[in-house]
């Protein structure tokens, strides 16, 4: 077993799934600017994340594997993903864990549907056991609330910033987004983490 606060600092910081993987970066590109709302997406993605890897991973190991039904691997997945976000927002809405920040129903499926199919690919890909595919894609969703919450007051600052035409909007925000990515790529180097 590798060492869990490796495998959680190297997916929120070192190998983090938007600026590194480069996997999911349109929803932090067309969030609002409101710290509440990068949160709120941030925390239920979290949480879907979490539960639908650990899902996903028991139903690839026990069912999947076993029987050799590999080929419906990515179908599977998805409906998970699609029931465990329901059920997370039905949850929260009903315990009001984060009322006011709460994205609405299939809001988290429409910002990040691509982020939490990735997080479990990656779990698979990776060979985690179950408690290190629950501690990655934690990992994962806290990497994502990170940048929501770094990028989310920059992008304020962008759209007021005296920035030439061509570079406004989307470009500026992906070179800003880049230089991010080399900011973690130098703290690996620095941390000696791959």
């Amino acid at each position: 077993m590798k060492n869990l606060g490796l495998i959680l600092i190297s997916a929120t910081l070192i190998n983090n799934i938007l600026l590194i993987e480069q996997i999911g970066i349109c929803p932090i590109l067309h969030m609002t600017a409101a710290l509440r709302n990068a949160l709120g997406i941030g925390l239920t993605l979290t949480m879907v994340m979490t539960l639908s890897a650990g899902v996903n991973w028991l139903i690839y190991h026990l069912v999947l594997v076993p029987f050799g039904f590999l080929f419906l691997k990515n179908l599977i997945f998805v409906l998970t993903i699609i029931m465990v976000s329901r059920i997370v927002y039905i949850a929260a809405k009903k315990t009001g864990v984060i009322q006011g920040i709460l994205p609405a129903s299939g809001e988290i499926l429409l910002y990040a549907n691509c982020l939490l199919m990735a997080a479990t690919l990656l779990v698979i890909r990776n060979n985690y056991n179950f408690i290190e595919a629950l501690v990655y894609a934690l990992g994962c969703g806290l990497g994502f609330i990170l940048v929501a919450l770094i990028f989310t007051p920059v992008r304020e600052r962008l759209d007021l910033a005296p920035i030439s035409l061509s570079l406004r909007g989307m470009p500026i925000y992906l070179i800003t987004l880049s230089l991010m990515a080399l900011a973690l790529l130098g703290g690996a180097g620095f941390l000696g983490l791959e």
